[in-house]
């Protein structure tokens, strides 16, 4: 077992352990409502970046303080720390954040306008304990993404198909998420831990991320139900048109524009006018400029044949073009590939 295969194993466990650290304590915290109307403990933790909620803390102990706060900042692990893992890590397939960021701020954008229309403020504790300022808090901006996201690609494990291959030359475009291929693609072997896996996972998205808002009075439980029910609407929505248009997951520019929206939206209409929204946009601007300049892989839009990874024989034209004369050299490895990988023989 190599190095990398030990270190993907500890990090699922240990993110395992968090998973099922987090439910159990939002399970305590829903079931004696003892966070009502509470301000924090005295635990102080400088991390209050993109609202993670650290100033309504609610533990002495720092274990159930971060895994809180952690909770709270998965979406935006996923919206900007997997972008930049990718970029770093697979220059070339980077393409799986395009989508996940589209849904994403296509989401943040119906919350901020459904805030501002239904004006319903936080709960007392957040102005009590947090900030004294008015805040709305319905629905729950948490609970749509994580469940919009999540629902997005339940819908596509229900509905989406490979792609066929209508010749050697044209290949369609796959459909292409980071959040569906960590869920629903696992490269677990074993069908039983893949299935845990996947529970875990779901079990952050649906029940973690949403309820742990309530832990941190950010919000009430109706807040957060009709959070939840807003981000199933949109991820049947946004499931869909992923499915019948899978080039969507490669449009980087339609990520930007949801979020150029959002940031409109929410500057218009805060009262504060606070210009805080820039930040996110200024990074979506720089992920934007970088899909658009990036080296492309070699074979025509980053996508190759089919035929050309099962028999891992690369035709070094200037076009990526199949030769006409089929070599024998090529024939023997077109008959190895059939042996020994029909799996990744498509037609």
């Amino acid at each position: 077992m190599t190095f990398t295969e030990k270190f993907s194993i500890g990090l699922r466990c240990l993110i395992g352990i968090w998973i099922i650290y987090q439910a159990v304590n939002n399970l305590y915290v829903l079931s004696n409502q003892t966070r009502e109307n509470q301000c924090s403990d005295t635990v102080q933790i400088q991390l209050d970046i993109f609202e993670s909620s650290t100033g309504a803390l609610r533990s002495n102990n720092p274990v159930s303080a971060l895994s809180g706060v952690l909770t709270s900042l998965t979406p935006f692990i996923v919206l900007y720390l997997v972008p930049v893992f990718e970029i770093l890590y697979h220059r070339y397939y980077i393409e799986g954040i395009t989508a996940d960021g589209i849904v994403f701020w296509f989401i943040a954008l119906m919350n901020t306008i459904a805030k501002y229309s239904w004006r319903e403020p936080r709960p007392d504790a957040y102005r009590l304990c947090i900030k004294d300022q008015l805040s709305y808090g319905q629905p729950s901006g948490h609970a749509m993404l994580s469940v919009g996201i999540w629902s997005t690609c339940f819908i596509l494990f229900l509905l989406y198909l490979p792609p066929k291959i209508k010749n050697e030359d044209n290949v369609n475009v796959p459909f292409r998420s980071w959040v569906y291929n960590s869920i629903f693609v696992s490269n677990i072997e074993n069908k039983w831990l893949r299935f845990f896996w996947i529970i875990l996972l779901d079990i952050l998205l649906l029940f973690n991320i949403p309820f742990v808002r309530y832990d941190l009075q950010y919000h009430t439980i109706l807040q957060i139900l009709t959070g939840m029910g807003l981000g199933l609407s949109c991820g049947i929505v946004w499931g869909s048109l992923l499915n019948k248009i899978s080039r969507f997951s490669e449009y980087t520019g339609m990520r930007t524009l949801f979020c150029v929206l959002w940031a409109i939206v929410k500057i218009t209409f805060d009262p504060l006018h606070n210009l805080a929204p820039l930040v996110p946009l200024i990074f979506e601007m720089l992920l934007f400029g970088y899909q658009s300049c990036r080296p492309r892989h070699p074979t025509s839009k980053g996508y190759q044949n089919p035929v050309e990874l099962a028999t891992n024989v690369h035709i070094n034209d200037k076009n990526d073009e199949w030769n006409d004369e089929w070599s024998d050299a090529d024939e023997a490895a077109w008959q190895d590939a059939i042996l020994e990988k029909p799996a990744k023989i498509f037609f």
